[in-house]
Order: structure tokens, then C-alpha cells, then sequence
């Protein structure tokens, strides 16, 4: 059986809390959590030092990997 497509709604980023686990973070943005490890330890995103990583430096950085994805169009 095939798996259903996973819709992140603007809604579901709006209600998420502020600190997000890596498993919701996930959900969030379709990466693995090895690279949402890498992340955090490369400083891409923030990180409470606890596991938690911040949703507002999570969302800046999807957006910069959009743009320059998208740069040249």
C-alpha cells in the first residue's frame, strides 16, 4: 500500500510551540533527523542544548535553502 503525501500546512508551522523536538521538526520539514542533528551542530539552527531546536531558526533556514534553490529564476 502506497503512503499518504504529508501536508505541512502554513497552519501546522503557525501552531507549533517555539521549541520543537527533533521528531517534529521532522514532521515540520521532511528532513531526516541525522540532518537535523547536522544543523544544530553546524549552527544552522538554534538549539535549547537539551535537544529542542528553535521553530523561528528552523523556518529561516528552509527559507534559505528555498532562495537559493530558486536564486536564478
Amino acid at each position: 500500500m502506497a503512503q499518504a503525501a504529508r501536508i505541512v500546512t502554513p497552519v501546522a508551522w503557525l501552531e507549533a510551540p517555539r521549541w520543537l523536538t527533533p521528531d517534529y521538526a521532522a514532521y515540520l520539514t521532511g528532513h531526516t533527523i541525522d540532518y537535523l542533528n547536522w544543523m544544530v551542530e553546524d549552527g544552522c539552527v538554534e538549539s535549547d542544548g537539551g535537544g529542542l531546536i528553535e521553530k523561528q531558526s528552523l523556518h529561516d533556514f528552509q527559507e534559505s535553502l528555498l532562495l537559493g534553490r530558486h536564486w536564478n529564476e
